[in-house]
Protein backbone atom coordinates (compact mmCIF):
# COMPACT_ATOMS: atom_id res chain seq x y z
CA UNK A 1 0.00 0.00 0.00
CA UNK A 2 2.93 2.60 1.13
CA UNK A 3 5.46 0.75 -1.67
CA UNK A 4 5.35 4.02 -3.89
CA UNK A 5 5.06 6.92 -1.26
CA UNK A 6 8.19 9.20 -0.55
CA UNK A 7 9.06 10.44 2.79
CA UNK A 8 7.63 14.08 2.07
CA UNK A 9 3.95 12.39 1.83
CA UNK A 10 4.36 10.20 4.74
CA UNK A 11 5.37 13.50 6.30
CA UNK A 12 2.28 15.18 4.74
CA UNK A 13 -0.26 12.23 5.85
CA UNK A 14 1.13 12.74 9.77
CA UNK A 15 0.79 16.48 9.52
CA UNK A 16 -2.40 15.50 8.38
CA UNK A 17 -3.82 13.81 10.44
CA UNK A 18 -1.96 15.53 13.70
CA UNK A 19 -3.43 19.05 12.42
CA UNK A 20 -7.25 17.34 11.85
CA UNK A 21 -6.46 15.69 15.98
CA UNK A 22 -5.78 19.51 16.87
CA UNK A 23 -8.43 21.17 14.68
CA UNK A 24 -11.44 18.62 16.10
CA UNK A 25 -10.07 18.69 20.01
CA UNK A 26 -9.27 22.38 20.30
CA UNK A 27 -6.31 21.48 22.64
CA UNK A 28 -4.08 24.25 21.30
CA UNK A 29 -5.73 27.03 19.62
CA UNK A 30 -6.65 27.67 15.80
CA UNK A 31 -4.63 30.11 14.71
CA UNK A 32 -1.37 28.29 16.57
CA UNK A 33 -2.25 24.87 14.96
CA UNK A 34 -2.11 26.55 11.51
CA UNK A 35 0.79 28.37 12.04
CA UNK A 36 2.69 24.44 13.58
CA UNK A 37 1.28 22.98 10.31
CA UNK A 38 3.15 25.45 7.54
CA UNK A 39 6.67 25.35 10.15
CA UNK A 40 6.01 21.40 10.38
CA UNK A 41 5.64 21.52 6.65
CA UNK A 42 8.76 23.26 6.21
CA UNK A 43 10.95 21.80 8.48
CA UNK A 44 10.11 18.47 6.97
CA UNK A 45 11.13 19.71 3.70
CA UNK A 46 7.55 19.20 2.53
CA UNK A 47 7.48 22.63 1.87
CA UNK A 48 10.13 25.32 0.47
CA UNK A 49 10.55 28.49 2.53
CA UNK A 50 9.07 31.08 0.06
CA UNK A 51 5.91 27.79 -0.69
CA UNK A 52 5.61 28.22 3.40
CA UNK A 53 5.19 31.75 3.50
CA UNK A 54 3.05 32.53 0.26
CA UNK A 55 0.03 32.44 2.35
CA UNK A 56 1.15 35.26 4.56
CA UNK A 57 1.43 37.40 1.52
CA UNK A 58 -1.84 37.38 0.41
CA UNK A 59 -4.13 40.16 0.66
CA UNK A 60 -6.92 38.71 2.03
CA UNK A 61 -4.59 36.92 4.79
CA UNK A 62 -3.24 39.88 5.73
CA UNK A 63 -6.99 41.33 5.94
CA UNK A 64 -8.48 38.58 8.59
CA UNK A 65 -5.20 38.94 10.46
CA UNK A 66 -5.77 42.65 10.91
CA UNK A 67 -9.40 41.49 11.54
CA UNK A 68 -8.38 39.28 14.84
CA UNK A 69 -5.72 42.35 15.62
CA UNK A 70 -8.60 44.82 16.23
CA UNK A 71 -11.13 42.01 17.37
CA UNK A 72 -8.51 41.08 20.01
CA UNK A 73 -8.12 44.86 21.07
CA UNK A 74 -11.50 45.78 21.56
CA UNK A 75 -12.08 42.84 23.49
CA UNK A 76 -8.81 43.50 25.79
CA UNK A 77 -9.88 46.88 26.22
CA UNK A 78 -13.69 45.75 27.01
CA UNK A 79 -14.40 48.39 24.41
CA UNK A 80 -16.65 46.14 22.35
CA UNK A 81 -19.07 45.40 25.80
CA UNK A 82 -19.01 49.16 25.71
CA UNK A 83 -20.36 49.60 22.11
CA UNK A 84 -22.40 46.78 23.06
CA UNK A 85 -24.13 48.46 26.15
CA UNK A 86 -24.44 51.39 23.93
CA UNK A 87 -26.64 49.67 21.27
CA UNK A 88 -28.89 48.15 23.42
CA UNK A 89 -29.53 51.06 25.23
CA UNK A 90 -30.05 53.34 22.35
CA UNK A 91 -32.40 50.26 20.84
CA UNK A 92 -34.40 50.11 24.47
CA UNK A 93 -37.72 47.84 24.76
CA UNK A 94 -39.11 49.38 21.14
CA UNK A 95 -40.50 45.78 19.72
CA UNK A 96 -38.69 44.51 16.92
CA UNK A 97 -35.33 42.94 15.92
CA UNK A 98 -33.96 44.41 18.76
CA UNK A 99 -35.54 44.48 21.87
CA UNK A 100 -38.97 41.45 23.24
CA UNK A 101 -42.07 41.90 21.74
CA UNK A 102 -44.79 43.15 23.64
CA UNK A 103 -48.25 40.92 24.12
CA UNK A 104 -51.39 42.98 22.95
Amino acid sequence: MFANVNPQQLWFIAILLVALLLFVTEWIRTDMVAVMIVVALYLTRVLKADEALAGFSSEPAIVIAGIFVLSGALHVTALSDKIGALIGKLAGRRPGIAGPRRQR
